[in-house]
């Protein structure tokens, strides 16, 4: 059975059946042996099973678990076709999303490590294309997307970037204005889109300093789909090209102040981007037969 396609903002409606399987991981990756993100992997590939409310209830709060070390909430399906990814919103619901590190886990749980692309379903109306192999104990990616243009304008007097490619993004200069928490800002700038997040620019010594925020909270890291699209946004020039003209992104992980370099970017023909992510070690703990029966 072909899976659906997630079309941009929708969420999964548990109420109506899901196909999967009894094959379920959590996982956590690291990079730089620092935790980025927890979530499930679920093995669906040629199985017809049903996804109950209850099975539902069950698969959010394990992929609940972790959220202390880094991002969590995270589920990635591995099907037939391909991988979907999803991310557990504030109000405890699926939403559609692209996040690296899932597909790395579902990669690394599958053993996926072909010449050909992966397709990767998340909030776009089509799939993206996703090159992966594992080499030195880590998931290496290439992402293949449409180029997106950035939108500049100034929300609340800051400087903001609102962009439409790996996930949906605003990207804010500056400390928020006084009593507007970053659920409030990407609530205002997106409406009930709960797939949206919000990265929040600091001027720094070193490196600008960015906070990354889903609608569950803030990530405990740096997505890469998150770098990612600051990398993309800066390659069209703009205060944002003028602050990251060194590549390099810091963040705060685990208290303590961490830095990355954003992915490199490759112009492909007709309109397209190939974005080279930084290598992903997973670490992947069985789950037996966590759904009922």
């Amino acid at each position: 059975m072909k899976p659906r396609q997630s079309k941009a903002g929708q969420l999964v409606d548990f109420r109506s059946p899901l196909i999967l399987s009894d094959a379920i991981h959590q996982f956590l990756t690291f990079e730089n042996s620092s935790p980025r993100t927890s979530g499930l992997v679920v093995d669906r590939r040629g199985r017809d099973k049903r996804l109950t409310e209850e099975d539902a209830r069950k698969l959010r709060m394990a992929a609940d678990a972790g959220q202390s070390v880094c991002a969590f909430g995270k589920i990635a399906l591995l099907t037939d076709d391909g991988i979907e990814t999803f991310q557990i919103t504030g109000e405890g619901r699926l939403a559609a999303t692209f996040c690296g590190n899932s597909t790395a886990a579902a990669v690394a749980h599958g053993g996926i490590d072909l010449p050909g692309p992966i397709c990767v379903r998340g909030p776009a109306s089509e799939p993206y294309e996703v090159t992966a192999r594992i080499a030195d104990g880590a998931v290496h990616q290439s992402w293949l997307v449409p180029d997106s243009p950035p939108m500049q304008l100034v929300w609340n007097g800051c400087r903001t970037i609102l962009l439409h490619c790996l996930n949906d993004y605003a990207i804010i200069e500056g400390n928020l204005p006084e009593r507007i928490t970053p659920e409030q800002a990407r609530r205002e700038l997106f409406g009930d889109r709960t797939e949206a997040k919000v990265a929040i620019v600091h001027d720094s010594q070193i490196y600008p300093e960015v906070e990354f925020h889903n609608s569950n909270g803030r990530h405990g890291a740096a997505p890469q789909t998150g770098l990612a699209s600051i990398a993309l946004a800066a390659r069209h020039g703009g205060w944002l090209a003028d602050c990251f003209n060194g590549g390099m992104v810091s963040f705060q992980a685990d208290g303590e102040t961490r830095s990355v370099a954003l992915p490199t970017i490759i112009a492909k023909p007709t309109r397209r981007l190939q974005f080279e992510m930084s290598p992903i070690r997973v670490a992947l703990s069985p789950m037996t037969r966590i759904l009922a029966a």
